[in-house]
């Protein structure tokens, strides 16, 4: 059982323990883990990939770890950097000088930057090493071209070290405005050096990190031995977090099946597993289902968000055999090469001859996944044929039937790319619709409105998943990233002669009342209508919506954020449409229902 030592040496079952028995004998958490792991004793040394890479680094060969959110990327190169890791693995630490740089915070630097940067840290970090005592001292502000930075690497060589740079959140790089197709060559001189070598650490593989310039992928991509991060062998994942619970008197024996089971043998996820299982504490005997239940529910919500942003990440064939997979079908042949990059993931894992998800958590998620796509589906389905039925019902001229058919089109071409949008933009459509209703606006200008809801997010064609889907707050580079799509929404939509205002409402839907948004920073009745309108729409669409980067809010949450912003953000008379139609809503809606305030759809409600 998870216990403690009583004074007296007896353990303490903890659900038996009182609370000042707790305050005086409860250890510290032996498996508290919330984030990269700094401190070694929490780290699970997946040996086997241990000997790979420190093998290729024998060899100076360049090596990209690939793993999804959570996989242990982080910890495994501090873990590499450790001069006891290297000796352990036949590596000289006087020689080989590790030094482990976070492209997290840092993206946006300038190459001149960077690569000083590069040289500060090499000397910072290995600063005991009496061979880098010749290396430049740098001052915090300064810059070192790439000529500079090759010059000294070179001496370094000379000298006798083998440089090695342990790069996390490698992914970043593909996100700063600054790097193009030449700094990447110049990585690539630098990785082809023979005394210098990288070990990458990457969500996606280095051939999908695209440059800025989007003119192809990274040229670094074909020097690197890729390694994936999946689950460690149940075996050695045990012995390692039975050897971590006895530093807090722990006993996980009676609880591993569960946690394996729960999450396979990803060391972070079977930390924090045990974590909320000696957090809650345990009686004697055989594990209790209220405690079982309860790290299931806590360590599901916890892990969601990770999930969600792995999902976002996914290709739809990947999402497509996943789903098959706990659909309980034979995946068709066309799954067959999605599966074989799953496996290597990590993802699914093979049992008793067939192919099944890792562990019951990320199934979990999956059928969740699974069934909302089935619901989505079915109502983007219901919508589409019953526009399509109006548009053959409704004498339409022309111009009017031409644009509805590319509308949908690009609805269709915009929701295949990013899941998030097929719900959001049907739930943004209702909503502004209702409060053009509500706020009894001629047919005409409703139509309008509701076809640039449809289309306002149409440029997230155009940025990256890495800053579109990432889990934690963006660089200013990358917020500006994200403000451009209302650009590239209008840029698409300058083919199409509206018969409605549309392109002003989509370029201007994040502006706000007090001028604080953007792209153009207008303010108050500057702003179109229709822009106003969606804007409210479009934000209790998004907050009501499960994000990869936190879950769903209630919608009485939703609106009180939005009462609160009357006449600051929001144009005070579109919130109180908006919280007309509200009141009207039955109980546990999340949306106002398609038809609206007047019950008949009038002809226009093609898109």
């Amino acid at each position: 059982m998870l216990g403690v030592e009583a004074a007296g040496g007896s353990a303490i079952p903890l659900g038996l323990a009182t609370p000042s028995q707790r305050e005086m004998t409860t250890p510290e958490n032996p498996f508290f883990n919330r984030g990269p792991i700094f401190d070694p004793t929490h780290f699970f040394g997946r040996e086997r990939e241990q000997r790979r890479i420190t093998g290729l680094l024998k060899n100076m060969q360049n090596v990209s770890v690939v793993g999804h959110p959570k996989r242990g990327k982080t910890s495994l190169l501090l873990h590499l950097a450790r001069p006891e890791t290297q000796r352990a693995h036949g590596l000289d630490p006087e020689t080989h000088i590790f030094t482990f740089l976070d492209m997290e915070g840092v993206s946006d630097l300038t190459p001149d930057r960077f690569f000083h940067w590069v040289l500060r840290e090499t000397g910072r970090q290995g600063q005991r090493r009496p061979i880098l005592a010749d290396l430049p001292r740098r001052d915090a502000d300064g810059s070192v071209s790439f000529t500079d930075l090759r010059d000294a690497l070179d001496r370094l060589g000379a000298a006798g070290a083998r440089l090695v740079y342990l790069i996390d959140e490698f992914d970043l790089a593909a996100t700063n405005e600054h790097f193009d197709l030449n700094f990447f060559s110049a990585l690539r001189a630098v990785a082809s050096t023979p005394h210098v070598a990288f070990v990458t650490a990457t969500e996606s593989l280095l051939y999908d990190l695209i440059p800025t310039d989007r003119q192809a992928g990274s040229p670094l991509a074909n020097l690197f031995t890729t390694i994936y991060l999946g689950p460690m062998p149940e075996d050695e994942a045990a012995r390692l977090v039975t050897e971590l619970g006895r530093t807090g008197d722990a006993d996980v024996a009676p609880y591993l099946d569960f946690v394996f089971k729960m999450c396979g043998g990803f060391p972070y996820c079977t930390q924090v597993l045990c974590s909320l299982l000696w957090e809650r504490g345990t009686g004697s005997g055989p594990p209790r289902e209220a405690d079982l239940e309860y790290a299931r529910e806590e360590f599901y919500h916890e892990h969601q968000p990770f999930m969600a942003m792995s999902w976002g990440k996914l290709s739809e064939p990947h999402r497509a055999a996943l789903i098959a997979l706990v659909s309980g079908g034979a995946p068709a042949d066309a799954h067959r090469s999605a599966l074989a990059d799953l496996k290597a993931h990590g993802l699914i894992v093979e049992r008793g001859g067939s192919l099944a998800l890792a562990d019951a958590i990320l199934e979990r998620f999956v059928r969740e996944r699974a069934a909302e796509e089935r619901a989505n589906a079915d109502a983007f389905l219901a919508v589409d044929q019953a526009d399509q039925r109006a548009t053959d019902q409704v004498a339409l001229p022309s111009d009017k039937r031409s644009i509805y058919s590319v509308v949908r089109a690009l609805v269709k071409a915009t929701e295949a790319r990013n899941p998030y949008i097929r719900g959001h933009s049907d739930s943004t459509t209702r909503y502004a619709v209702a409060i053009t209703q509500e706020m009894d606006l001629p047919p005409e200008e409703i139509e309008g409105i509701k076809v640039a809801a449809r289309l306002h997010d149409i440029g997230h064609i155009g940025v990256s998943d890495l800053v579109l889907l990432k889990p934690g707050p963006l660089t200013p580079n990358e917020t500006e990233i994200v403000h451009a799509h209302v650009l590239v929404s209008v840029h698409i939509l300058e083919a199409l002669d509206f018969p409605w205002v549309v392109k002003p409402a989509v370029r201007s839907h994040h502006e706000r009342w007090d001028g604080s948004g953007y792209p153009d920073g207008l303010m108050g009745e500057e702003i179109p209508l229709g822009a106003r309108i969606l804007a409210v729409a479009d934000v209790a669409a998004a907050m009501t919506a499960e994000r990869p980067w936190r879950p769903a809010l209630p919608l009485a949450e939703a609106v009180a954020e939005l009462k609160a912003h009357a006449g600051t953000k929001y144009d005070p008379q579109v919130i109180h449409a908006f919280l007309r139609v509200i009141e009207r809503l039955p109980p546990g809606a999340s949306a106002p229902a398609r038809q609206g305030r007047r019950g008949a759809r009038a002809h226009g409600d093609e898109t």
